[in-house]
């Protein structure tokens, strides 16, 4: 077999035999050289270092996988209906829609950037609209809480603020409040009685 190329591979010379089974000395085209059982290079299991298929996955992906970033984008694509398997999509936000080429990871941090970190999340700005460029951030928790359809707003000395943040100015018990609210009571009535 010596002087023959299987795939990358250039066998050199017989290197061993182990168990039966005869183990030549291989030449990549990268240099490495490395003893390749025959019947790896016969079959085609072993065509290369490996050089080949880290050469493959760096000129195919962009290397984020499983990242924060990946798994934001991940679940856009759940919930902006670009996963086209997603019950979660047709279920709970069937009102919801994306921008199509943000169905591609490359495109999407094109427009968005990596996320900021770990704490940071994909907030719709107006949750009315889908996930577009123009209508998307990368917030942190804070502002995502006062950013949700359930957050109760009010107007606190000329400023529009969440009930959370209102109580937490004025010094009181933000589920009192809420739960005054609840029971039927004005805004202005929970918020000023102490």
């Amino acid at each position: 077999m010596a002087g023959k190329t299987f795939g990358r591979w250039t066998v050199i010379e017989l290197d061993s035999i182990r168990n039966t089974n005869a183990y030549w000395k291989c030449r990549c085209e990268c240099g490495t050289e490395k003893a390749v059982a025959a019947g790896s290079l016969k079959t085609g299991m072993s065509t290369s270092c490996g050089c080949h298929r880290a050469e493959m996955k760096t000129a195919l992906t962009h290397g984020m996988t499983y990242s924060p970033t990946w798994h934001s984008w991940s679940k856009m694509k759940q919930r902006g209906g670009l996963n086209k398997r997603s019950k979660h999509h047709t279920i709970l936000y069937a009102h919801v829609d994306a921008d199509p080429r943000w169905a591609s990871f490359e495109e999407f941090i094109k427009d968005m950037g990596e996320r900021p970190s770990r704490k940071h999340s994909l907030d719709r700005i107006d949750n009315s609209k889908g996930y577009w460029k123009e209508n998307c951030r990368w917030a942190l928790p804070d502002v995502q809480f006062t950013n949700r359809r359930s957050t109760i707003v009010v107007q606190l000395h000329d400023e529009s603020v969440c009930l959370k943040e209102a109580c937490r100015r004025l010094g009181l018990k933000y589920f009192k409040v809420y739960h005054r609210i609840r029971r039927g009571w004005s805004i202005e009535k929970a918020l000023a009685s102490a």
